[in-house]
């Protein structure tokens, strides 16, 4: 709870089920991303469903009746599973990856949508879909989806048809045009680190361009601001799981901004909580307005800084 009584919702960021015990120890609600190519880069075969059933069904048993959003596949062609052979583009940033990767090969994506619609019969689970850059490709998966459960149905295999599936905003596209997206989906998760990286042109492997990490600079912050507002607008829940949603540093601002459902590493989630209960919303908002007049991520920092004391 925020000064003032506003309700914030922390979540975390995990890869197994020993991780989501651990960030229920910090305190989360919910499991807001559950990134799922750990099954698939450590190996040399590609997992089967059973084994990704079995995962999903771990990972449920151990969030303990809490919320758990399945970010499907979200690989590189710069970092497959061994048991992948594809011929590379020259810059994997910006080649086939997330979404894209899943929708140029079906069946794998099949495997693992079966996988995680059984899981969902167990527990609350929901899918989320990453990189989506377009409608065209969020209607592509989730034609996939819905072929994937009337295959399940006639199988008799128990699922849950209902099972929410969400859309990741990374991309400048997608935060241009998230109302749009938000109306073919069930909600919608922010992952600020490739937006930042895809709004400044600026690999955030490469350490030549790391000063364009600017969290604060106004073109993120006026693009959080319009993801927010979209996602209110058609009533769809947003939540932020980037390297912001972890840094007190702008929990005022995100809050000022209008998001009230974050994710990150279970080690971030006391300092995170720490920094909400001491923001008064209204304060948060000043800050954002004040943020407007600036024109640089160094002075936003400064003032948000300032704000905390």
């Amino acid at each position: 709870m925020t000064l003032d009584g506003v309700a914030v919702s922390l979540g975390g960021n995990v890869e197994s089920s020993d991780e989501v015990a651990a960030a229920i120890e910090a305190g989360v609600d919910h499991i807001g991303l559950v990134r799922t190519e750990l099954l698939y880069v450590t190996r040399r075969e590609l997992p089967s469903e059973e084994e990704q059933y079995a995962d999903a069904l771990a990972i449920l048993s151990a969030a303990r009746g809490r919320p758990v959003s399945f970010r499907t596949l979200d690989l590189s062609d710069d970092k497959l599973p061994r048991g992948m052979e594809l011929e590379v583009g020259p810059n994997p940033a910006l080649g086939v990856r997330g979404l894209r990767l899943s929708l140029r090969h079906p069946e794998l994506f099949s495997i693992q949508l079966r996988a995680l619609y059984r899981a969902a019969s167990a527990g609350r689970l929901c899918i989320l879909f990453p990189m989506v850059s377009t409608v065209d490709e969020l209607r592509e998966a989730r034609r996939v989806a819905a072929e994937v459960c009337r295959d399940l149905s006639r199988a008799a295999v128990a699922y849950d048809p209902a099972t929410p599936l969400g859309a990741m905003i990374e991309t400048p596209s997608a935060a241009l045009t998230a109302d749009h997206i938000a109306m073919d989906c069930d909600f919608l998760s922010v992952g600020t680190n490739d937006l930042i990286q895809y709004a400044f042109a600026a690999d955030r492997q490469n350490e030549d361009v790391s000063a364009f990490y600017q969290p604060l600079h106004p073109a993120i912050l006026r693009s959080l601001e319009l993801i927010f507002s979209a996602a209110r607008r058609v009533k769809k829940p947003v939540s932020l799981c980037g390297d912001m949603a972890g840094d007190p540093a702008y929990t005022a601002i995100l809050l000022g901004l209008g998001l009230r459902t974050f994710s990150m590493p279970g080690r971030m989630v006391p300092i995170v909580k720490s920094a909400v209960r001491r923001t008064e919303l209204a304060k948060a908002v000043a800050l954002v307005e004040a943020a407007r007049t600036l024109t640089t991520h160094d002075e936003v920092l400064a003032l948000a800084r300032r704000q905390a004391g």
